[in-house]
């Protein structure tokens, strides 16, 4: 049987160095690396609903496993992530038909993690497909890094300077390295959910119980896990 890779793992690991190295290189409490660490976070998403369906498919194949009533469920899940992948579903949208699937009560538009998880999307693909800023601060990004500023993660944009020619924008005041762990800090445990809904469908010999408790212990710890070893038999 061939095996398979997965990345999003450590593209997780990416983002949580990416943060802590934010701590390091901040200059006045501003450094590029937030932008990274945000990239790299949502990227680390975006693979891992696709490894979490493809870890599945991969676990099917095995004799046996197939017809196993206990896995019947959340193959039918994986097929599902699977297509909307094919289709080209936004991540946003892959979770949140993830979280219906696998009863995932804190998957809800508008509420914790997902309302952070929805932001951190926004400004990664602002981001990786950047446009002119206006320093008018009226725009849903303003709105988005705003709300950041209320929950002290970064400076709000300082109205004395608007529409001057040291105006800051949100593409400014948002590279704080606060930022970059609350987006490594909430995709992290947007991914521990969904694998906490999947494990408790059904499993195969602990694969995805030991994804899942990589998860928990890199959200615990602010930082990435050592990998977890294989397991037995």
């Amino acid at each position: 049987m061939p095996g398979a890779h997965f990345y999003s793992g450590g593209l997780l690991r990416m983002a949580y160095e990416a943060a802590d190295r934010a701590k390091q290189t901040a200059k006045d409490n501003l450094t590029d690396d937030t932008l990274l660490a945000i990239v790299l976070a949502a990227s680390a998403a975006e693979g891992f609903i696709n490894d979490v369906a493809g870890t599945i498919q991969f676990v099917s194949e095995i004799p046996g496993r197939r017809t196993d009533p206990s896995f019947a469920r959340i193959l039918r899940i994986s097929g599902v992530l699977a297509s909307l992948e094919d289709d080209k579903a936004q991540a946003l949208s892959r979770y949140l038909c993830a979280g219906i699937l696998l009863d995932l009560k804190d998957f809800t538009a508008g509420q914790e993690p997902i309302q952070s998880f929805r932001q951190v999307l926004q400004l990664r693909n602002a981001v990786a497909h950047p446009k002119p800023v206006s320093t008018e601060a009226n725009d849903s990004l303003s709105k988005t890094v705003a709300s950041l500023a209320q929950r002290g993660l970064c400076q709000p944009i300082d109205d004395s300077k608007r529409n001057t020619m040291d105006a800051e924008t949100w593409w400014v005041v948002m590279r704080t390295p606060a930022v970059a762990f609350w987006a490594v800090h909430t995709v992290n445990r947007v991914m521990l959910s969904l694998m906490d809904g999947v494990v408790a469908i059904g499993d195969y010999k602990g694969v995805l119980t030991g994804w899942r408790n990589w998860l928990r212990k890199s959200l615990e710890a602010g930082k990435a896990a050592p990998p977890e070893p294989p397991p037995q038999g």
